[in-house]
């Protein structure tokens, strides 16, 4: 199998598109059990805010993927930042460690799915 094809088939736009919902859903779920749990209202304001953000980059997706990808990338690392801050803090890793690797690993998707298309074009 061409590696160019597996590369593309894995950040093809419909797949970014399943990602970013999912994403925003656990973000989201995520700042509202941080809010129940321990009345955080920090962790209730970024979570649905990241997610927001998360979403407007699904809607956006559809006319300017790359657009989106790196939007979404941004988002990953700024939360990926503060789960690395709440880890070194509470040296507990869950949730912060958990979500610090969660957002770790799709940043980096988004940023490949970002260039992959410019990189397939060369």
């Amino acid at each position: 199998m061409d590696l160019k094809f597996i590369a593309y088939t894995l950040c093809a736009t419909p797949l970014v598109q399943v990602v970013l919902a999912l994403h925003a859903i656990l973000i989201g779920a995520g700042g509202i059990i941080g809010f129940v749990k321990a009345q955080s209202k920090p962790s209730l304001i970024a979570g649905v805010a990241s997610a927001a953000i998360l979403l407007v980059c699904l809607a956006v997706s559809i006319l300017a993927p790359t657009i989106a990808e790196l939007i979404a990338w941004v988002v990953s690392d700024i939360l990926a930042a503060v789960f690395a801050i709440r880890l070194n803090k509470t040296k507990k890793f869950m949730p912060s460690g958990m979500m610090l690797f969660v957002c770790l690993i799709l940043g980096t998707y988004y940023l490949v799915a970002a260039v992959t298309p410019w990189l397939i074009t060369r």
